[in-house]
């Protein structure tokens, strides 16, 4: 078996125990709370929806057919000539909504500037993004909406490298396709899993698929540096464990999105014994001792998808319409993404009214002026009618840009967010529910917000962090949103 061959071997079972374990983590947690706040809510078995649900295909795969020959022969012809190159892993649905490929450098360049220090090791995504004369831009969705302008990207030095174009590549190599697909299924129907029979050869057939096509397409470059926006999917992590089990193979440096929990900080592990992988969190943070040399981000962060608002000037046009804020007290629960099917989902809606119910309560006895906002997890785009009764019974207000949320709020709560721990940066009051033992996060990153310190119900926890929130509630004019967000960022105003 190859060494790339290996890596995807040991990288698909390191992903499995990561997408099976955190699953099973959540679960349990969101049971426990449940039980200490005595809910057993009714289940809603109407269809939720999502936002992240993937969008038909705009154009057929046959009828793209002629583009991939096309850009197979252009890429071909680039590497003879330079076989530098930068790959680029994202998601253009979330960050690159509306950008042309001509624009796509400078976009990113802007979005990936760092704050408030410097990052280690010399990186400089902004200078290596400016420089690459080609781009390979990963995208793990079927197609990229990018090959609706395939003649801009030629021109841009960008080559598009979705799933369908990694297809066509395996399809147009039949043998090499064969003896991955084979080494692969034999090797790794041997490693111990307690997933089916059929759900592992799925798995394992998909990664050879996968794996030729990146072979193929990544035959000849020579790759130093790739950077990944997005993770956790399974065409991003194969590519990612490809790119580290390359022979000499490049740096990868990896923009956090959100906080890792425990079990993600385990599969980090996983990752920096194959290869040269890097990571940079959102705000600076410590990642631990084992991770410790492989984080670049210890005095610094990065932050591309709440740059990516002031680029756009939609959070800008949010904070100026909010003026200097005309509640002295902002309460803020940001909502957990949809995980654990309609059970858990439930719990968790039920939860999280919980926590705004007593917060409502507490702020009614306070007698100062104060707003209830909820912040949805952008994977959910409709709210079940229970929530939405609830928020119109207490005039809780909804906001769907979290950042925006976070700007404007003195106290921030979530069941499971990283959110909390960006708010918790930015100044707020944050509590998690999260115990220690439950798993979610190591000792390193609960101690940066109010949570249970012991075996009593988290909401006693949650009653000690209110009145000691609504004990600070300030009577003088907050600082202007617009100083408190480029602050954030490390800029002038």
């Amino acid at each position: 078996m190859s060494k790339t061959a290996f890596s995807s071997l040991e990288g698909l079972s390191a992903f499995s125990r990561l997408r099976d374990g955190g699953a099973d983590l959540f679960i349990r947690y969101i049971e426990r709370l449940a039980a200490e706040t005595g809910l057993n809510p009714v289940v809603d078995s109407s269809p939720t929806e999502s936002a992240t649900a993937a969008p038909t295909a705009r154009t057929s795969f046959l009828r793209l057919v002629p583009k991939y020959f096309r850009q197979a022969g252009r890429l071909k012809a680039a590497r003879r000539a330079n076989p530098c190159e930068l790959v680029l892993a994202l998601s253009s649905g979330r960050l690159l909504r509306g950008v042309t490929p001509g624009e796509l450098r400078p976009y990113l360049a802007d979005v990936c500037r760092e704050f408030p220090g410097r990052l280690a090791e010399g990186l400089s995504p902004v200078r290596t993004l400016q420089s690459a004369e080609r781009i390979l831009v990963c995208e793990p969705i079927a197609q990229s909406p990018f090959w609706e302008t395939e003649a801009e990207c030629a021109r841009s030095g960008i080559f598009i490298v979705d799933v369908s174009f990694l297809l066509f590549q395996a399809v147009c190599h039949p043998w090499k396709t064969l003896r991955n697909t084979v080494s692969l299924l034999t090797a790794g129907l041997r490693v111990p899993s307690q997933r089916s029979f059929a759900a592992r050869c799925r798995d394992l057939v998909s990664t050879a698929l996968l794996q030729t096509g990146l072979e193929v397409s990544f035959h000849g470059g020579k790759i130093d540096e790739a950077f990944f926006f997005t993770s956790n999917s399974f065409a991003t992590e194969v590519a990612r464990w490809f790119l580290l089990g390359r022979s000499g193979g490049p740096r990868v440096t990896e923009f956090l999105h959100g906080i890792p929990t425990t079990d993600v900080l385990e599969y980090f592990e996983s990752l920096v014994r194959v290869g040269k992988q890097y990571f940079v969190p959102q705000i600076p943070l410590n990642l631990g001792p084992r991770l410790e040399q492989w984080n670049l981000g210890k005095q610094a962060g990065i932050n591309p998808y709440l740059r990516s608002h002031f680029t756009r000037g939609t959070l800008e046009a949010g904070l100026q319409a909010l003026g200097s804020g005309s509640a002295p007290f902002v309460f803020t629960v940001v909502g957990a993404p949809p995980h654990g099917g309609d059970v858990t989902t439930a719990r968790v809606q039920a939860l999280e009214c919980a926590l705004l119910e007593r917060a409502h309560r507490v702020l009614s006895q306070a007698g100062a002026e104060w707003d209830l906002v909820y912040a949805p997890h952008p994977a959910v785009s409709t709210l079940p009618p229970v929530q939405e009764s609830f928020f119109r019974e207490k005039g809780v207000r909804i906001e769907r840009q979290t950042m925006l949320a976070l700007f404007v709020s003195d106290a921030v709560a979530a069941l499971v967010s990283s959110a909390v721990l960006e708010a918790a940066y930015l100044g707020a009051e944050a509590f998690f529910p999260i115990r220690e033992r439950d798993g979610l996060y190591p000792a390193s990153i609960l101690e940066k917000v109010a949570h249970p310190q012991d075996a009593a119900p988290w909401t006693e926890a949650f009653n000690r962090f209110l009145e000691k929130a609504v004990g600070g509630l300030r009577q003088e004019p907050r600082p202007r949103f617009q100083e408190r967000a480029q602050s954030f960022l490390g800029a002038p105003a």
